[in-house]
């Protein structure tokens, strides 16, 4: 139940706090005096849309509060506990906050959560019912899913659906394997050829990176070996070599060590010096005998390169390592369509078993969907009698596509299944005596919509744990004898659940536990939007407004007494 709603700085309201009451809330109030605002705002919290145009001039944010009581629920659903929510207290509050760079905060009993997780969680505290939903009816589309609401068979369809995506993903990859099958000799020889080819050169993983580096060094060969043999002629050939200076100037050292010891350190360094020169030596001697000045060694990296390079192109690869990847998927493609047969065999199997299973699933909701019908046609026709629509009968009209390779079978022929099953749905209805049953769209007016939506809502009312239903314009079209009928209704409903009602009627109006007047002033050269509830006579007057507008008569007065009197009957 909504206990209460606070709205700051949206539109023209500046702030309001609403108090409701468990049990039938009327809200009223002159066009543009900001009954929609409310309604707005109540919608944002739950996870609605709201643009940051919304804010009041003037102010940088904006916030929406929303508290409901739950300390009747005694079983919470799994979202509550997944998501970490403290229901302890008894009390749910949902806060949205609007800054006006259109960055939004929602808060369920302080805990930051995600818009979507208010979406979530407000479906199952809130049904509102507006104009937009008096379009929704007329859509085919919806009818099925309201028949499925109140048939309860949401598990059946789940299950239903789980099949049915294994049968969409089978018959996929069923079919995937067929088209394999009759390209079998061409992919098996293209895929046989490629792996051949590539395997044929016998590539090694990092072979091209180091190919090209030395190509880089044969091709800079003759350079490399002029250089190295003036590096061993410097160091050793030459008759002022490197290390002829040094054994000169070692000899000169030597000398000096005989008659001073303090020398001694230079020595060794000359000695270590020498040591290293002559490993140096012998290192590039080394070298430069493994140096290949032959022609044919450049000419065989070249045509290396050149096949490497080539595969590459052909098979679209950008390197060695991935044309070793290619030619080892052509493999496995080699390998999988010679187990092909033996997979589509497998397959076919499961296929049968599956399409068993969701074609008995099928018809069990088939089943339970045409007893569904059945009972809600009843309950509709009885509650469309208490809205002043006596003649009015209701049906639920089943139809079905041929399919002759369908998994379901209806009397020996095959229908088209989906994801929902094999029904198509679609509600009928005849508002008068003696007029055939057809579809809503072709026959029902605004004000029969809001009276047959109002019936299939009391209805499904009773399966829901929804506590609050809100209405706006529900009183469309309608008026007299019938708006009174409506009202009386929505006081029935509001027995077990609570109302609350946005009216323009004074004959609704007149069935509220409690009446709210939505209105709106101006202060300090700004307009603003307030909300106040209507004891005893204040509420007489605003339901003679209703009836005759700002002059408020004697006899309107009196008529509005007369329709509180009538409201307790």
């Amino acid at each position: 139940m909504l206990k209460s709603l606070i709205i700051e700085n949206i539109a023209l309201i500046e702030k309001l706090e609403i108090d409701f009451n468990q049990q039938l809330n009327i809200l009223s109030g002159e066009t543009g005096a900001g009954k929609s605002i409310i309604l707005n705002s109540l919608s944002a919290v739950l996870g609605d849309k709201m643009s940051s145009d919304a804010i009041r001039t003037g102010a940088d944010e904006a916030f929406v509060e929303a508290v409901f009581d739950i300390s009747h629920v005694k079983h919470f659903p799994p979202i509550f506990a997944e998501w970490e929510i403290d229901t302890t207290a008894g009390e749910l509050i949902i806060r949205r906050e609007i800054a006006t760079d259109g960055k939004s905060k929602c808060k369920i009993n302080a805990k930051t959560v995600l818009l979507t997780q208010v979406k979530e969680i407000a479906e199952l505290l809130v049904d509102i019912h507006s104009q937009h939903e008096h379009q929704s009816l007329l859509n085919v589309e919806n009818h099925i899913v309201l028949l499925d609401r109140f048939a309860s068979i949401e598990t059946e369809l789940k299950q239903y659906a789980e099949l049915f995506h294994q049968l969409t993903a089978k018959t996929e990859e069923l079919e995937r394997l067929k088209g394999l099958e009759k390209e079998k000799e061409r992919i098996l020889e293209l895929s046989r050829f490629a792996a051949a080819e590539i395997d044929s050169i016998q590539l090694t993983a990092g072979e091209e990176e180091e190919l090209e580096a030395e190509q880089k060094k044969v091709s800079a060969i003759q350079k490399i070996a002029d250089f190295a043999n003036e590096a061993y002629g410097e160091l050793y050939a030459r008759e002022r070599s490197a290390m002829n200076l040094l054994e000169r100037v070692n000899h000169h050292v030597e000398q000096i060590s005989g008659f001073d010891n303090g020398i001694l350190p230079v020595l060794e360094d000359l000695n270590e010096a020498f040591f290293r020169l002559e490993s140096a030596k012998d290192s590039l001697k080394e070298y430069k005998s493994h140096l290949d000045l032959s022609p044919a060694r450049a000419e065989e990296i070249a045509d290396r390169l050149f096949k490497i390079r080539d595969l590459k192109r052909k098979y679209s690869c950008g390197s060695v390592e991935e044309l070793l990847e290619y030619s080892e998927k052509r493999k496995a493609e080699v390998e999988e369509i010679n187990k092909s047969i033996e997979k589509m065999d497998a397959l076919e199997k499961e296929l049968y078993v599956i399409q068993s299973q969701a074609s008995a699933q099928c018809l069990e909701i088939t089943k339970k969907r045409q007893a569904a019908a059945k009972k809600l046609s009843e309950l509709v026709e009885r509650e469309l009698k208490d809205l002043s629509m006596e003649a009015g009968r209701f049906a639920v009209d089943f139809k079905y596509i041929s399919d002759k390779n369908s998994f379901v079978q209806i009397n020996g022929k095959g229908v088209k299944a989906g994801i929902t099953g094999i029904d198509r749905i679609e509600f009928l209805i005849s508002t008068n005596a003696g007029e055939e049953l057809r579809p809503l769209k072709k026959i029902a007016s605004g004000g029969e919509l809001s009276r047959i939506m109002l019936a299939i809502k009391s209805v499904l009312a009773s399966l829901d744990d929804v506590g609050t239903l809100i209405f706006d314009e529900i009183d469309s079209g309608i008026g007299g004898q019938t708006a009174f009928s409506v009202g009386k209704k929505l006081k029935k409903l509001a027995s077990d659940k609570q109302i609350i009602c946005i009216t323009h009627l004074a004959q609704i109006a007149s069935m509220g536990h409690v009446n709210y007047r939505v209105y709106k002033f101006e202060e300090n050269g700004r307009t603003k939007s307030n909300i106040k509830i209507l004891p005893g006579e204040e509420r007489v007057k605003e339901i003679a407004r209703m009836v005759g507008g700002d002059d408020v008569s004697e006899k309107s007065l009196e008529y509005a007494r007369d329709l509180i009197a009538r409201s307790n009957e």
